[in-house]
């Protein structure tokens, strides 16, 4: 068979053709799954069934679409099971299924519940992320949040962690944000999250450094209900919109923000690094579309297009 080719002059005497490749182009990036454009995703897609242990064989321990991990998830305390269903929110993609953390059950209380993963990049410079949560109850003596920590870490809390992300904090309605024990940023105000309800948790690290530098970095999250996420979906999800909004529980504003400068710290993401979905003090806690992105908020919030 004799192969035609064609030099660039008659590419361009022949707009069918262009055309036809347009066409076909536009069908392969639509038929690309559109929650894995981040650098690392999580939909917990692991299951047909609901209710499946996240240690039992029914479950991969790696979701179906997941992506920029060196690891499967692994359980440390409590029983997490794979849900099929996923936590949705108008505006935003996502795949079936989440991640349903059972703190561990004691005489008198409810201890940690936790999953985790290890990332495989290291990032530097500025990062952005995402994670959704729902909560059949909410306890004042109970936290819900997001660790980044060094592999190996114990004890593993909201203190110790290299950064966390609580939208709910021992002892409080209210979230808190941290990168250590001693840089600790609490929130007092807004709107606190409620149970049975769908939440994004959006946050961004500014300037990370290089790993054994040291330089100025800054922390922020945003604590947004589902109207709220919906609202700056409309938006484009924009950062500066995002960041005119006033706190309160209506549409057009933020549940909670918080923000922290920390001086000449070495702290950063690095590759081998571990995600975990926590909780403490609660029996159930649902944790879905978890996603970090050096691209744009848009882009780690899942922003369907």
């Amino acid at each position: 068979m004799r192969i035609l080719k064609l030099s660039s002059r008659q590419i361009d005497a022949t707009p069918t053709m262009k055309t036809q490749a347009l066409f076909f182009f536009t069908i392969l990036l639509a038929l690309l799954p559109k929650a894995v454009c981040a650098d690392v995703y999580e939909g917990f897609d692991m299951a047909n069934q609901n209710s499946v242990p996240l240690a039992s064989s029914e479950a991969t321990r790696v979701g179906n679409t997941s992506r920029g991990w060196n690891s499967t998830w692994q359980v440390t305390a409590g029983k997490p099971f794979v849900l099929a269903t996923d936590l949705e929110i108008k505006g935003f993609d996502s795949v079936g299924g989440s991640l349903e953390v059972r703190g561990e059950r004691k005489p008198n209380s409810i201890g940690q519940g936790v999953a985790m993963r290890q990332i495989t990049d290291s990032f530097i410079g500025d990062v952005y992320g995402s994670f959704r949560f729902s909560a059949n109850t909410l306890r004042i003596e109970s936290a819900i949040g997001l660790l980044l920590s060094v592999p190996g870490q114990n004890p593993l809390d909201l203190k110790t962690a290299t950064f966390a992300f609580s939208p709910k904090r021992w002892g409080s309605e209210y979230g808190m944000m941290a990168a250590g024990k001693q840089r600790i940023t609490k929130s007092e105000a807004g709107a606190p999250c409620v149970p049975d309800s769908n939440y994004l948790v959006v946050w961004q690290l500014e300037n990370l450094p290089k790993l054994g530098d040291r330089q100025k970095i800054i922390l922020n999250m945003w604590v947004l209900d589902e109207d709220q996420a919906s609202h700056f979906a409309e938006k484009d999800f924009s950062e500066s919109v995002l960041r005119l909004a006033e706190l309160g529980s209506e549409p057009q504003q933020v549940g909670q923000y918080l923000r922290k400068e920390i001086k000449n710290s070495k702290r950063g993401l690095f590759g081998g690094m571990v995600v975990s979905c926590f909780s403490v003090g609660l029996p159930k806690v649902t944790f879905d579309e978890i996603r970090i992105s050096q691209k744009s908020l848009a882009d780690a919030v899942g922003l369907s297009r």
